[in-house]
């Protein structure tokens, strides 16, 4: 699965391209083969990097929708109290893990290279209790299955993470394997063994490599996939359901065991078993049953756009060629309005060298020989009219940048031949509809990521307590966890929303919302 995904020609570009697209939003923007031809002929490298205030603009715009996600029953009066409780565990749990400081970075990398990836999943507070765990994880230490359509990951097979960690890290993770990893780091041999199945080409594959020797780090391959498992419906015989999970196979010969045949009625079915494991190439570290009781990975992915092949893409990506001809253009004006050429016939200058250093200086003096200027054999072709034209021509790169990003002028606070307020507003609605389409796959990405804490939260959440939600830290709202409450959110079905409640500023608010 892990060399399906790395060598798959479709993730391959993504990769190539994500990581072209993350450089130009960091400003690195001139490839080393450029930078040398520059050099050469001593051209500057200018660099406008009109690209990172439009993905900041649009990250911006993510934050200032301050939606949030909302729990509601199906049964209503009856589930109102419950799904409101259910509400305020959900907010509980993002504020616990400080999630409004992790959806930025999940916003920026959906918009730079395509995808973002959010982790949520069990851990372990300091006194070793179970606790909901929300982090970002990096875009290139992802391997999906390279065909997985939805959104909700529920086609995906499988899910591989892999990053560099130091060798205690993967002892920690595998203590019973700890020979076996000491002795792979010291065979200098990426594969650990060549016999074990691995292809020789994967040698001049970087992501392939698991060990590094000189710095003693292991790249260990978490794995996470599905299994399809043979499971038993059970049922009356008028065919009412006699219990709602489905059984295995030594459960069901238990009631074959004990109850008569004539009393049920068994039909096998095939579910999704997930199961989970890490290997650090030859070696396997463990391989399980998933310790979750759901059956879904524990990843959420933010897609901003995705090609018809599957691959993901951001609005950078369609930039890159404006930002190039921007560069370019500048950069070349910038030669020709600072520098002028020489045309000179053998032996009409002196010293060639000098008369070029002299031509660049404002005050240069070049001797020629005489006769050379008035016969025409020394000209100084002046290089203005093309510098000028460069620069225009950028210029209306810089103009064609709004069009491509999808961000009028209004958007971005610039300079307007609108006057009016309401007429800067109605721009500024109507640059909100181009975004619309991303905006709609984050509020997806959030649908999603509340449907997966909500099986996280009836696993963690198991007895009564009470607990804080800071909505406002100078006056928390505490809410009471009860019995009652956790078995209403065990048996029953709950329906999530997203964006209808407000997220709001302070507990005054919310109160006189509720009283409302």
């Amino acid at each position: 699965m892990f060399q399906e995904s790395v060598r798959h020609p479709v993730w391959r570009t993504h990769r190539e391209n994500a990581s072209k697209c993350y450089r130009y939003r960091e400003g690195d923007q001139w490839t080393p083969a450029e930078l040398r031809a520059l050099a050469e002929r001593g051209q500057p490298p200018t660099v406008r990097n009109e690209i990172k205030p439009y993905v900041d603009r649009l990250q911006g715009q993510f934050l200032a929708t301050r939606q949030t996600t909302t729990f509601l029953g199906r049964n209503t009066p009856a589930d109102d109290d419950t799904a409101n409780v259910l509400a305020d565990l959900d907010r509980f749990v993002d504020q616990d893990t400080s999630y409004e400081f992790l959806e930025p970075e999940i916003t920026k990398d959906g918009t730079t290279g395509g995808i973002g990836w959010l982790r949520v999943d069990v851990g372990e507070n300091e006194l070793g209790q179970p606790r909901i765990e929300q982090a970002v994880e990096n875009p290139f230490y992802m391997f999906p299955d390279p065909f997985f359509q939805k959104t909700d990951l529920s086609d995906c097979r499988y899910i591989c993470h892999s990053k560099w960690i130091d060798i205690e890290g993967a002892i920690a993770l595998a203590p019973d394997k700890e020979k076996q990893i000491v002795a792979a780091v010291g065979t200098r041999d990426f594969l650990i063994d060549a016999n074990l199945g691995f292809d020789a080409r994967l040698r001049n594959d970087p992501l392939m490599a698991f060990i590094d020797p000189d710095r003693e780090r292991v790249r260990p391959v978490e794995f996470w996939y599905r299994r399809k498992m043979r499971r038993y419906q059970i049922f009356t015989p008028d065919g009412v359901t006699a219990l709602t999970v489905p059984l295995g196979g030594e459960a069901y010969k238990e009631i074959q065991r004990a109850v008569p045949a004539t009393a049920y009625v068994a039909k096998p079915v095939v579910v999704d078993q997930m199961w989970c494991g890490m290997f650090l190439g030859g070696i396997l570290l463990f391989h399980r049953q998933s310790p979750r009781r759901h059956q879904q990975f524990p990843w959420v992915i933010f897609l901003a756009d995705r090609k018809k092949n599957g691959e993901p893409f951001g609005p950078v990506l369609n930039a890159i060629p404006v930002q190039d001809a921007i560069n370019k253009r500048e950069s070349k004006a910038m030669n020709m309005l600072t520098n002028r050429r020489i045309v000179a016939e053998k032996n009409a200058i002196e010293d060639p060298e000098e008369a070029q250093i002299e031509n660049a200086k404002a005050d240069g003096f070049i001797e020629v020989a005489n006769g050379a200027l008035s016969g025409q054999r020394v000209l100084f072709p002046d290089n203005q009219d093309i510098g000028v034209a460069q620069s225009q021509m950028a210029q209306s790169a810089i103009a064609a940048m709004p069009h491509v990003m999808g961000m009028p002028s209004e958007m971005m606070g610039m300079t307007s031949e609108v006057r009016s307020g309401l007429g800067i507003a109605k721009k500024q609605q109507m640059g909100n509809l181009i975004q619309s389409p991303i905006v709609n796959n984050l509020r997806q990405f959030r649908f999603n990521r509340a449907k997966l804490k909500f099986q996280l939260i009836k696993e963690v959440f198991t007895g009564p307590m009470a607990f804080q939600v800071t909505d406002d830290p100078n006056a928390a709202r505490v809410v009471e966890l009860t019995a009652s409450h956790i078995d209403a959110i065990k048996q029953r079905i709950y329906d999530v929303v997203v964006a209808d409640a407000t997220d709001y500023t302070t507990l005054r608010e919310q109160e006189l919302d509720m009283i409302f």
